[in-house]
This record gives structure tokens, C-alpha cells and sequence, in this order.
């Protein structure tokens, strides 16, 4: 509400005519007495600039009010102006510049799926974040550029027919080859990149899912993993490369595999909760052994090569 305050002269008088003149405003100082009609006809004869003084007086008020008051800054307690930022969709691995973001800082809710420097955003790997400054924030979605294959279902404490709903809905080229009881499921599929998909049950539900693929998708495996998961190890002795996923929920190992005389790309799923006394690192270590364990007593039955050229091909690429 605009509130404006007149001077206690205007305030104190009894009576203003619009028709008096200037003079008498001015000689009669505080002392203001109802003109008679005498007056009044006198007063009708002047200019209009000198009959009207009293409301050029009030309107000058009144502008000096409103100069003020838009003069005045916000107090401390206001919000401070922003801008507004649009949402933006981009490819992994591709930056973008953001108008009206140079000079700000700028935080991410998760830096290993998009960030910014200056003005320019970086997409890291694919997912969803959030970019915030003091002047606004906008969402970021980082789309993947490789489609080689259809995640496996990783939902992990699921039940064994849950998954074969989803298996059934999501990826309609794939064959239920075996089924062991409530403790695990293999499928074979065709025209995909995967050729084998691989789930494994305990007491608690899903545990563990794989992905098998020829080792002639080997380059275009690595633009899949590295543009959705973040290396953690390589180790070419062992021959297995780790991962985590950006939100540090998921590990993947991946590893040459033999299945009678073919060798095959192996890619292990398994939940993880990260922890004081257990790294990332030890839990791939560990779920890579454990894999080992599983293969030997699966339906899925195999062995690690000895030694696999295509694992040194693309190790560099993961480092």
C-alpha cells in the first residue's frame, strides 16, 4: 500500500479553494480563510497557472513520493531478481553454453552425470541432474549415443517372476533357455547386440544379472559402458575392468569369457552400497570372484581365457 505524506502546512489548513491565487497563498502564510464570492469572481479572471498552485503543489508532492519510492532498493528480506534457465536435454560426452550463466557458480546435484564451468555445461555420462546458482537452477538429462543393447532388468530384490514379466515386455527377442528352480534365468536373443541375458536370485530377490555379447561389438561396448558408468579399476592380470554406475548404486565387471571355443564379452550387474569399510574397487574385486563361483555352478557353464588380445585392445580405452 502506498501511503505519502504531505506537509503538515497541507495538512493543518481548514479550507483550500482550487480558484485562489497564488499571492494570497503566499502572503497569508498558514491562514487560510474561505474566499467570498468577491474573491471568487477575482480569483476566476486569472491564469489557470496561478489559479491552480494548490495542485500543482500536490501533484509535485506526489511525484517526489513515487521517485522515491521506485528509487528505493528492495530491503534485505526481498528476493533477489533471477533469471530463467531452460531444462536441457543433451548427448553424453557433448558440452553446451547456457546463455546467462557465465559469472555465476554453479553446483551439481550429481557432477559425474553433468557440470558446468563458466557458462558451458558438460554432459559426463547419462542420467539426470540438477544445475544450481544463486540466480536460478534448470535440469539437465544426458541421453546416451550408443543403443547396443537394452540394459538387463536391475531392479535388484526382485522376484524371479517379476523379472520374467519384464524380460517378456521390454526385450521381445529373447528366449528363455533355462530356468533353475527360483534360483536363476537364462536367455538367449537375437537381433541385439546381446546375444545372452543372465539373472540370479537369492533369499532377498535379484542379486546379480549379466550380459553376454560377441567380442565384435568390442569397440562399441566401450562407447556403451563409459558413456553410462564411470571406470573404477582395469586389471589386466585378472583381466576384468570395473565400474559404478553415476549414482554409486550399481557395479559392473567386465570381462572376456570362453564358452566352449568362443570367447564372449561378459557384463556382470550387481547392486552396491557404498561404505566406510568397503570400497568400490574391493567390491568388484569381489564381485568378480564371485562370479567366477556362480559360473561354475550355473546352468552357464565357462571359463575366463587364459589370455584374450581383445582385452588388451580396448583396457586403454576404460583408463
Amino acid at each position: 500500500m502506498l501511503i505519502i505524506k504531505l506537509p503538515q502546512r497541507a495538512i493543518n489548513r481548514p479550507y483550500v479553494s482550487m480558484n485562489r491565487p497564488e499571492r494570497e497563498c503566499q502572503n497569508k502564510g498558514n491562514l487560510f480563510v474561505k474566499p467570498n464570492e468577491q474573491q471568487r469572481s477575482a480569483a476566476s479572471m486569472m491564469p489557470w497557472r496561478e489559479k491552480n498552485c494548490v495542485t500543482n503543489l500536490f501533484l509535485a508532492l506526489l511525484l517526489t513520493a513515487v521517485a522515491s519510492i521506485m528509487l528505493t532498493p528492495c530491503s534485505k528480506g526481498d528476493d533477489e531478481p533471477k533469471y530463467k534457465f531452460t531444462d536441457v536435454t543433451i548427448a553424453a560426452g557433448q558440452t553446451k553454453t547456457i546463455a546467462n550463466a557465465l559469472g555465476l557458480s554453479w553446483t551439481s546435484s550429481n557432477s559425474l552425470i553433468a557440470k558446468m564451468e563458466g557458462d558451458v555445461l558438460t554432459a559426463v555420462h547419462v542420467g539426470s541432474a540438477t544445475l544450481t546458482s544463486a540466480k536460478g537452477s534448470f535440469g539437465v538429462t544426458v541421453k546416451p549415443t550408443s543403443t547396443l543393447y537394452v540394459d538387463p532388468y536391475l531392479a535388484f530384490g526382485a522376484q524371479l517372476a517379476t523379472v520374467k514379466s519384464w524380460m517378456s515386455a521390454n526385450i521381445t527377442a529373447a528366449t528363455l533357455e533355462a530356468s533353475s528352480g527360483t534360483s536363476s534365468l537364462l536367455y538367449s536373443c537375437t537381433g541385439s547386440g546381446a546375444s545372452v541375458y543372465g539373472y540370479y536370485f537369492g533369499d532377498s530377490g535379484l542379486n546379480m544379472a549379466n550380459v553376454m555379447l560377441k567380442l565384435s561389438y568390442s569397440d562399441e561396448l566401450v562407447d556403451f559402458l563409459t558413456e553410462r558408468y564411470v571406470t573404477v579399476t582395469v586389471d589386466k592380470e585378472k583381466q576384468y575392468i570395473g565400474l559404478i554406475s553415476p549414482q554409486k548404486d550399481i557395479l559392473i565387471v567386465l570381462e572376456p569369457y570362453k564358452v566352449s571355443k568362443t570367447t564372449v564379452w561378459n557384463v556382470i550387474y550387481a547392486p552396491y552400497t557404498a561404505s566406510s569399510s568397503t570400497s568400490a574397487s574391493a567390491a568388484i574385486s569381489a564381485l568378480a570372484s564371485a562370479a567366477e563361483l556362480t559360473r561354475t555352478s550355473s546352468d552357464l557353464v565357462g571359463q575366463s581365457p587364459e589370455a584374450c588380445p581383445e582385452f588388451g585392445a580396448i583396457a586403454g580405452r576404460f583408463e
